[in-house]
């Protein structure tokens, strides 16, 4: 099962469907499960209000693009979401720290990417670059 979670920021609150539970991996992130961890950057949480948003692929979500909000000092489950309908398979997450910096608007780039096993490449056509704007 193939996992990657890293942590984005959003601006607005969303409608979100699916509850999460994240676990602690020893300091170094959190994951879905501890067997098969996805790990993600712990420094780059970024909360918002009273919020923190992250935003990840999951295999078990159809390798999409999803963002999830929890509330900051609950014990409540991650809500999540889907922002894209296509799949990202082996997405690496990032956006543009600049305008989040300057105006808080969170663009997220999105280019589908492929891995094999134990870190292999794979045979993957060039993709194309999408720019979600989340607002």
């Amino acid at each position: 099962m193939n996992k990657c979670m890293l942590l984005l920021t959003l601006l607005l609150p969303i409608s979100f469907l699916y509850a999460q539970k994240l676990v602690d991996t020893g300091g170094r992130g959190y994951g879905q499960t501890s067997v098969n961890t996805a790990i993600f950057r712990t420094n780059s949480l970024v909360s918002h209000q009273n919020s923190q948003y992250i935003a990840f692929y999951d295999e078990e979500r159809h390798s999409r693009v999803s963002l999830a909000k929890k509330n900051i000092g609950t014990k409540s489950d991650w809500e999540v979401i889907d922002l894209a309908g296509f799949t990202v398979d082996a997405w690496e997450p990032s956006f543009d720290t600049e305008l989040w910096k300057e105006k808080q608007k969170l663009h997220i780039y999105v280019q589908r990417s492929s891995q094999g096993d134990g870190e292999k490449s794979t045979d993957l056509e060039p993709q194309p670059v999408y720019v979600l704007e989340v607002e």
